[in-house]
């Protein structure tokens, strides 16, 4: 038995909704990777018997190559500490977190993986995202801003690229060469009520390597009442959280004296920006906005946003797996999506 070269973290939460769509993820990777993989499933509130459901259909479908294991608990651990615990099960070379209510390309492992084989110095590759609707419409509230051109030396001016463009969002759900991550960064720090605390984590984590764009692949996030995401605030307090989160960041994978005094500059510009853009309705605050985003760009070099357009040939994938979902779902009868 091989080792696997993938591992796929998957963590559950009153998952029975989206089984399908897990199944689906499963199958269309399974379909385009021939190399050695595991898939591991943890449920730490056991709310409903999606566990026992995946069980009973992924099992008998492993071998040598592919395997599957389940965790399954009711100590109610938070969100980051599932997550956590999923990544530090990993044996694989190459690690990625599958959230329940996503869907994933079929090449999503592959493509990703010869992106981070393109470029020696990278720790973590990334796509395309596609945001929507439960129902399947375009949710406009999170975008994808254009990724960080690539760069003889990977540099502090990257790293608030990244911040600034809203690129570490996305990139959590990338590839991950996993042993070199928790030697060297650990695992996701929790901060106040855990609110985008993958955020400061992928930041020191841009300390340690490149992260890279892949354009080839993509990944469909979904919105909708009920989600992790839903209800968060993002208060002055929790701003403070995320200053000081990566404050830590900086401290803990220091550089030399005046890249580390331009990053400290760099967040807290950003942290101004993050709190003024909630009343940039207000004449006033809108500019100081205007001004705060100009300054920012400066020092990073970045000229004007530009919005990622989401590829059409992606688009055309995923309403195809759209498609065989909804058929499936239709005949209540999740075993025939897997083949």
């Amino acid at each position: 038995m091989r080792s696997p070269v993938f591992s796929v973290g998957v963590p559950l939460y009153k998952s029975n909704r989206f089984l399908h769509i897990i199944l689906d993820n499963i199958e269309s990777i399974l379909s385009s990777t021939s190399e050695p993989i595991e898939f591991i499933f943890s449920d730490r509130h056991c709310l409903d018997d999606c566990v026992e459901k995946l069980k009973s259909i992924l099992i008998p479908h492993a071998n040598d190559e592919r395997t599957f294991k389940f965790i399954s608990a009711s100590d109610e651990v938070n969100w980051v500490e599932n997550c956590n615990l999923l990544m530090r099960q990993a044996k694989g070379t190459y690690f990625m977190w599958m959230m329940h209510d996503d869907t994933f390309s079929g090449n999503y492992l592959n493509q990703l993986k010869l992106t981070l084989d393109q470029y020696p110095d990278a720790l973590l590759a990334y796509s395309s995202r596609l945001n929507i609707t439960d129902e399947g419409l375009p949710y406009d509230k999170f975008i994808l801003m254009k990724p960080v051109e690539f760069t003889e030396k990977w540099s502090a001016r990257n790293r608030l690229q990244m911040l600034y463009e809203s690129n570490f969002g996305p990139s959590f759900r990338g590839l991950y060469r996993i042993k070199t991550v928790l030697k060297n960064h650990g695992t996701i720090r929790q901060n106040y009520e855990n609110v985008l605390p993958e955020i400061t984590w992928l930041f020191g984590l841009s300390a340690l390597g490149r992260i890279v764009y892949s354009d080839k692949t993509y990944c469909v996030k979904r919105h909708y009442e009920g989600s992790v995401q839903a209800n968060w605030e993002k208060t002055t307090r929790h701003a403070l959280s995320w200053y000081f989160g990566m404050i830590f960041q900086i401290i803990y994978h220091p550089s030399n004296f005046i890249e580390n005094l331009y990053l400290f500059w760099g967040i807290s510009i950003w942290i101004i920006k993050r709190r003024v853009e909630k009343y940039s309705y207000i004449p006033f605050f809108s500019k100081i906005n205007y001004s705060v985003k100009s300054i920012f760009r400066k020092s990073c070099g970045l000229e004007k946003s530009e919005i990622l357009i989401f590829p059409e040939v992606h688009l055309r994938d995923f309403e195809k797996r759209q498609e065989r979902i909804r058929f499936f779902q239709s005949k209540n009868n999740p075993l025939i999506i897997f083949e």
